[in-house]
């Protein structure tokens, strides 16, 4: 096992084969890249740190435990990415993020990034592709718990209990954690106006529940879980005082039923889906807001995904329908008064079809269209009528075989981004509404080659995705913003990665991304100049010995190319992170420890937010058997 690398797989389901509602990697002709359970279960890991690992992929953090987290996915947005947990978007029709980081470990099996393009499986779709995160598996062998604790720098502490077995004709898993941790890690004198040579109010705290439970029938397959969590995050200033208050806390349901069939030569299946995110925002000192603020958010999400999959000739045709009701509620508890009262219905028809005239081509296309619809009682402080937004989208694609162990991939597409509340509606003191945006809109192509020959193993990709429309926001006079449809962009670049397993104990990796970005924006201060917020070079190399139950593993990675503003004015310090781990199995208890950014660097992927130096974690695992 080597820690936070991309291991490619197939994703198979509980029932030893895929079910309709699952993605088909081996003919999918998109690109895509996944990590296992494997390499990071022996650690108390951030979904966002296993990410960043992964070529293609940037996750940009505010801080340390818990922190948020911007993804861009060959340089997008954040906006432009969805996010789904087993297929269950975790995306904010509100301000279109999503937050991965406070995703517990012991929730998670696989995790899969799809950067062009997103599955039919997955329904809903983004201009720049998709990241699906896998919940556990429930193993099949016989009876069994985990328990794990680990302890680490600047307070960071973590415990997980999981345990699986049958009930009846019933299997189960279930897993409880726990995440705490102060945040408080040094930081350079020059990065704040204050004294203080630690970061303030960055603390994080975490409880999380998750269950599942399958049942097999001839010939259909039941599936059902339900994950909690509750958390609470102080919220960290550019100023870094010891008196700042604010903080976010966040309470969490999401439960989801699966259920798997046939009919004659129809394979159909059915996900429904509800979640309800419930946010406490406190901000008494007006520490990172305009004004002392209260306010609470209730988004409950219903929704429901239906896929029929039949075989006709040498077509495999896939027929997707997406139905999603967000209902968004927020309220000023100060001064007790409804700010948003919102819905937004959205409608996702798909068809794709795969076609294979011969055992080793297979050719794809994919339509969808969507229809959003908002209905608004209120939002912020003027009554608007609401609004409708439809969009069509297409993608073809191609994957052969040269040889059993050398394949070809091409794609192109056309893809949109729907704007999202705030951006057509407004936010309160912030952003001016602007219902006639329209959607961002992307033609997007890649070719490449994946490859396996036996100690050799990789991939290198070109691509390309020209945005027009983007959605930028003009600022007035009095600080007030206005979204536009000004933006256009081109994004340009190669990535490749290198496995290499010269003995059984023994694998070398390395692998490149390179990101040549265009701002073609009509702002003339920004046009010609590369995107901020994105490294443009990214390098990354690792070592990874083992023997019996003995394991090392080194890795580094190097960022460089970062402008924080649209003009290129403000440069970011290039990023050099050092790893290594050293993990030692003696029959049913493991240790792992792990050193973290060894030169100990405070990164500033945002300006003047340091994420955590030189950190240290250890962690103890008791497996019952």
């Amino acid at each position: 096992m080597t820690p936070l690398q991309d291991v490619v797989v197939t994703g198979q389901g509980d029932a030893g084969g895929l079910a309709p509602t699952e993605v088909d990697l081996h003919s999918h002709t998109g690109f895509s890249r996944s990590i296992e359970r494997e390499a990071f279960a022996d650690r108390y890991t951030q979904m966002g740190e296993l990410l960043d690992s992964l070529p293609e992929v940037q996750v940009s953090s505010l801080g340390g435990v818990g922190a948020f987290n911007r993804v861009a996915l060959r340089g997008s947005t954040g906006e432009q990415v969805n996010v789904y947990l087993d297929g269950l978007l975790l995306n904010s029709p509100q301000n279109g993020g999503a937050t991965f980081n406070p995703l517990p470990p012991a929730l998670i099996e696989r995790v899969v990034v799809y950067p062009d393009f997103t599955p039919l499986q997955l329904g809903d779709a983004n201009l720049a592709g998709a990241i699906d995160f896998r919940t556990r598996a429930i193993p099949r062998s016989a009876p069994g718990a985990v328990l794990r604790a680990s302890y680490g720098s600047f307070g960071t502490r973590y415990g997980e209990a999981s345990l699986w077995g049958a009930l009846g004709a019933w299997r189960l898993i279930a897993a409880a954690s726990h995440t705490q941790a102060d945040n408080d890690f040094p930081v350079e004198a020059s990065l704040f106006r204050t004294e203080s040579a630690r970061r303030q109010n960055d603390a994080f705290d975490q409880h999380s529940l998750f269950l599942k439970a399958t049942r097999h029938w001839s010939g259909l397959r039941l599936q059902a879980q339900v994950q909690h969590s509750d958390s609470d995050k102080e919220l960290p200033t550019s100023l870094n005082q010891r008196d700042d208050a604010a903080r976010l806390g966040e309470r969490s349901t999401r439960g989801q039923a699966r259920l798997d069939y046939a009919l004659g030569a129809v394979e159909l299946g059915h996900r429904l889906m509800l979640s309800r995110v419930d946010e406490d925002f406190s901000d008494p000192e007006s520490d990172v807001g305009l004004g002392s603020d209260r306010v609470q958010t209730e988004l409950l999400r219903v929704g429901a995904f239906n896929a029929a999959t039949m075989r006709w000739g040498q077509h495999r045709i896939v027929l997707g329908l997406d139905w999603r009701q967000d209902r968004l509620a927020q309220d000023d508890r100060l001064e007790d008064e409804r700010l948003v009262d919102a819905t937004r219905q959205t409608v996702v028809l798909g068809v794709s079809d795969e076609w294979t005239p011969l055992h080793d081509w297979i050719f794809s296309g994919l339509l969808r269209y969507t229809w959003v619809d908002d209905q608004l009682d209120r939002f912020r402080a003027t009554e608007q009528p609401g609004d409708g937004t439809s969009a069509a989208t297409a993608q073809l694609g191609l994957k052969w075989w040269m040889t059993p162990l050398l394949q070809g991939k091409a794609n192109v597409g056309w893809l949109v981004r729907i704007p999202t509340l705030d951006e057509k509606f407004g936010a309160r003191g912030l952003f001016q509404g602007a219902p006639e945006l329209e959607p961002e809109k992307a033609l997007s192509a890649d070719t490449g080659v994946e490859f396996q020959f036996a100690q050799w193993q990789g991939s290198a990709t070109v691509f390309a995705r020209q945005t027009r429309d983007a959605i930028v926001t003009i600022f007035n006079s009095r600080g007030v913003g206005q979204p536009q449809n000004i933006g256009k962009s081109l994004r340009t670049g190669i990535a490749a990665d290198l496995r290499w397993t010269p003995l059984p104990w023994m694998e070398w990796r390395a692998g490149a991304t390179l990101l040549d970005t265009d701002n073609r924006s009509r702002i003339r201060s920004a046009r010609g100049k590369q995107l901020p917020g994105l490294y443009h070079r990214r390098y990354h190399a690792g070592l990874s010995l083992s023997h019996a139950g003995l394991r090392w593993s080194l890795d580094y990675q190097h960022s460089g190319d970062l402008f924080y503003d649209p003009s290129n004015g403000v440069r970011g310090d290039d990023k050099d992170a050092l790893r290594t781990s050293f993990t030692a199995q003696w029959r049913a208890i493991t240790l792992d420890l792990t050193l973290r950014n060894l030169l100990d660097e405070n990164f500033l992927d945002i300006n003047r937010f340091p994420t955590p130096g030189r950190s240290v974690l250890a962690t103890l695992s008791y497996d019952i058997r």
